[in-house]
């Protein structure tokens, strides 16, 4: 008659019990660190995406402002004054905004408007014609609307 020795099949048992539960713990822990990790990425992705649709809402109000309140001003000090607003606005916020940045955000700002101002007058959208002065006085883009009714 064989003999079952029990203590060595409870070490065995209790080995293999030891190596499932450690696997387990590690498979949970994994899956808890990812899911930190995406939840954290996403996070930051909206926060970035937040920021930059302030930031273009904000170029994009001072350039409406500067271009019908400070119709008497310089393009130069028009530019100027857009940009110490928007920067300002960023500071407020606390915000991080390089020159470099704002810079690009103001031209594409302006580019935007000239593109859909020309795209007015021609109707096309792919047109990359200068405006003809004959057409329109580039002073009416600036200048209030001096119009009585």
């Amino acid at each position: 008659m064989t003999t079952i020795d029990w203590a060595s099949m409870g070490i065995t048992l209790i080995s293999i019990a030891g190596t499932v539960i450690a696997g387990f713990i590690a498979w949970f822990l994994k899956e808890q660190v990812g899911e930190t990790r995406i939840t954290k990425a996403n996070e930051l992705l909206k926060k970035y995406k937040l920021e930059f649709v302030l930031k273009q809402s904000w170029v994009e109000e001072a350039v409406r402002y500067a271009d019908q309140v400070l119709f008497d001003k310089k393009g130069t000090e028009k530019y100027d004054a857009v940009m110490v607003f928007v920067a300002g606005k960023a500071k407020e916020h606390g915000i991080e905004l390089t020159p470099t940045e704002l810079k690009v955000l103001v031209e594409a700002q302006l580019h935007k408007i000239r593109t859909g101002f020309k795209e007015g007058l021609t109707g096309n959208p792919s047109s990359n014609s200068e405006l003809d002065s004959s057409v329109i006085d580039p002073k009416f883009l600036t200048q209030p609307n001096n119009l009585k009714e």
